[in-house]
């Protein structure tokens, strides 16, 4: 009778155990498919880069960048 109880709580930790242990789709897919598009500009070729600033989304960074060449700025985007 004790080997009994004693087996199934083994069994129903060692079921318990492995989905404890995986990760959350929800945190995972958020880490992996939330970008930020940061924009950094520079005068010409000879200066280092300058940041401008971090965008949630690709079309504010693309207007931003289109502003700053505007300017007469070199301009990159990264995410």
């Amino acid at each position: 009778m004790l080997r009994k109880m004693l087996l199934s709580a083994v069994v129903a930790v060692g079921c318990v155990t492995p989905f404890a242990a995986t990760p959350k789709v929800e945190a995972d897919w958020f880490y992996h498919h939330h970008h930020h598009y940061r924009v950094f500009y520079r005068p010409n070729c000879n200066l280092p880069w300058a940041y401008y600033g971090r965008f949630e989304h690709f079309e504010g960074a693309r207007h931003a960048a289109h502003h700053l060449r505007h300017q007469g700025f070199e301009v990159e985007i990264r995410s």
